[in-house]
């Protein structure tokens, strides 16, 4: 299933946020505890990921290709840019536009991930009063380590996660994982084995 839904996404039949809604829909909830949901997730997630990437780098290469136009442009002591700077110039312009789309794209994903996560941890928790479930504390784990895995990603987006998804409602085992992956996230880890807050 993980290499279908991979396959569909790459080939831009589906994309991740419907790759979201259908590892979170009813059937595929009770399968949380085995490995092939979260595969899907990751794999929908590193795909948004790498999109942005690819495009920042094209757009770093076009912008290196404009600056090298110009400086010819100089040299040849035109008045008027090339047809090439110009072309160059539009490019450049439509690559900032899709980076922020791309950009954006991420942003919504991971909050519409976690919105989902904490409605479904909620649901199992309204259901299943004071239980410890093996359910639960797989998906806690799960989230947690979507949490981490993603700390560069995740770290520009504390401020909504915290205002819009992660609020004082909700269930005090989830908060506490949030938070604990929260200061994991908000400290850098460099070589030398120190941490320094950001």
């Amino acid at each position: 299933m993980a290499v279908l839904i991979e396959k569909l996404i790459r080939a831009g039949v589906a994309d991740s946020k419907s790759a979201i809604h259908f590892l979170f829909s009813p059937a595929i909830q009770k399968s949380f505890c085995r490995f092939f949901p979260w595969e899907i997730l990751d794999q929908s997630v590193q795909s948004l990921i790498m999109l942005a990437e690819r495009l920042r780098e094209k757009l770093d290469k076009t912008k290196d290709e404009l600056r090298a136009s110009k400086d010819m442009d100089s040299e040849n002591a035109l008045d008027a840019m090339s047809d090439k700077t110009l072309e160059l110039e539009k490019q450049v312009e439509k690559l900032h536009i899709d980076v922020d789309e791309a950009s954006e794209n991420i942003k919504r994903l991971f909050l519409l991930l976690f919105q989902r996560l904490v409605i479904v941890i909620q649901e199992h928790v309204d259901e299943n009063k004071a239980k410890k479930s093996l359910w639960l504390r797989c998906v806690l784990e799960r989230m947690q380590q979507m949490l981490t895995m993603y700390r560069e990603h995740v770290q520009k987006y504390l401020r909504s996660l915290d205002h819009l998804i992660f609020t004082d409602d909700v269930d005090r085992r989830v908060l506490s994982v949030y938070k604990r992956c929260k200061v994991i996230i908000s400290c850098r880890f460099y070589h030398r084995g120190s941490y320094e807050r950001s």
